[in-house]
């Protein structure tokens, strides 16, 4: 009988530490370690920006073979001749981590394993210092289209020329960077038609987030009369607060003046002092929650009104496969595919975010079957053991 064949090494590195699997990025790390780690021995290398996240690293240890984990280079601002000096480098300012700390890391380990991974744009420059023979990029968003995005509601001469510049460096960044790898993955056919556009020759495949059906299964239908919606998002990650400004200083006073029953639950982790502000009159703000399903659960309707970002969309994909409709933006839908005024409800606009809405609370029977139709979606194309076969199939070559 022949020996039982080793495991190829896989070195994958995160700009956060990947557990526990509480928000969009970390799920989608979590589920695909989980893939990972059936093929080859994974040891884990993570940015530590909190203080409980060498206490997250720890708990990790026991599904890896190995963690390191590397604090976070502070945040920087810039002011006075620093942006100047921005403009004239050809680095993009927002993209890259610059971690000395962990570059040398990847840089002295990495020629021990067979394979890097790592995930999000902003870790693009880590692929210069890899000495692995093959080099993995996972993206859950893409730089320069957030950074366009966020051109796009600038006001003032002087803030759209920064951002432009510095949209045209992240562009040319990226091209230059994603050359470098041997596999570039996104969430989304949209993304991976993105990136093709500006790089004929980079292998891309689509591996798509996912949702847990079985543990979302067991949320069963709102009784009538409820009018609870739901906003669920990271409350310091500023696309998530922007979403909850417009939510809050728009759409959800004209929603109460129709409905005085109404009221809204924001779930997310760290809400900033700003969010917290807003508690009260009909609004509740919590912050870390271990489950989100007992507020899914509590909810009537699930609102995504974001403007700006990226992001996985995680959170309409578990409402899904919670049973509960979502109104959403064309934006805090995209790449998902969901069918308008059949599996999801779309809305650019306050006016028609807010008729809606409405809608769903005051037709429940349309909001059921619009609820059914998204969890059969999700079903049919959102289960995490597709994701991972997705997965598996891209990383064949290596195997």
């Amino acid at each position: 009988m022949s020996p039982e064949k080793s495991k190829k090494r896989l070195l994958a590195v995160y700009p956060f530490t990947p557990y526990p699997p509480n928000f969009g990025a970390r799920i989608r790390c979590f589920e695909l370690l989980k893939l990972l780690r059936e093929h080859f021995e994974v040891e884990v290398a993570a940015l530590m920006s909190h203080e409980d996240d060498p206490a997250m690293l720890e708990r990790l240890k026991s599904k890896v073979k190995g963690v390191f984990g590397v604090p976070a280079p502070r945040a920087l601002r810039l002011t006075g001749r620093a942006k100047l000096r921005n403009i004239l480098s050809p680095v993009p300012w927002e993209v890259p981590i610059a971690s000395p700390e962990m570059e040398r890391l990847v840089g002295e380990r990495s020629r021990g394993y067979d394979v890097l991974f790592l995930f999000s744009a902003r870790l693009l420059h880590l692929r210069s210092f890899s000495r692995s023979p093959v080099n993995v990029l996972d993206l859950d968003d893409i730089a320069h289209v957030v950074l366009y995005r966020r051109l796009r509601q600038m006001d003032g001469i002087k803030a759209r020329l920064g951002y432009s510049i510095e949209l045209v460096k992240t562009l040319f960044y990226e091209i230059k960077r994603l050359a470098g790898f041997d596999l570039a993955l996104t969430a989304s056919a949209l993304d991976l038609s993105r990136l093709a556009r500006w790089n004929r020759k980079l292998p891309l495949r689509v591996v798509p987030n996912g949702v847990d059906l079985t543990a979302f299964s067991s949320i069963g239908p709102r009784g009538s009369g409820g009018a609870a919606l739901l906003f669920v998002g990271a409350l310091d990650f500023r696309p998530n607060v922007v979403a909850a400004r417009w939510l809050m200083k728009g759409i959800f006073p004209r929603i109460k003046a129709r409905m005085e029953n109404a009221n809204l639950m924001m779930v997310g982790r760290n809400p900033t002092e700003e969010v917290l502000s807003w508690r009260g009159d009909g609004v509740e703000v919590f912050g870390d929650v271990p489950d989100v399903r007992p507020y899914l659960e509590s909810s009537d309707v699930v609102v995504t009104p974001l403007t700006i970002g990226g992001g996985t969309r995680i959170k309409i994909l578990e409402a899904a496969a919670a049973g509960r409709p979502v109104v959403s933006t064309t934006l805090g839908a995209e790449g998902l595919g969901f069918v308008p005024g059949k599996e999801i409800e779309l809305a650019d606009r306050e006016d028609e975010f807010v008729a809606k809405t409405l809608g769903l609370l005051s037709d429940r029977d349309r909001a059921q079957r619009i609820a059914r139709a998204a969890r059969h979606k999700v079903e049919r194309e959102f289960s995490w053991d597709e994701s991972r076969r997705r997965l598996e199939q891209a990383l064949s070559p290596w195997l």
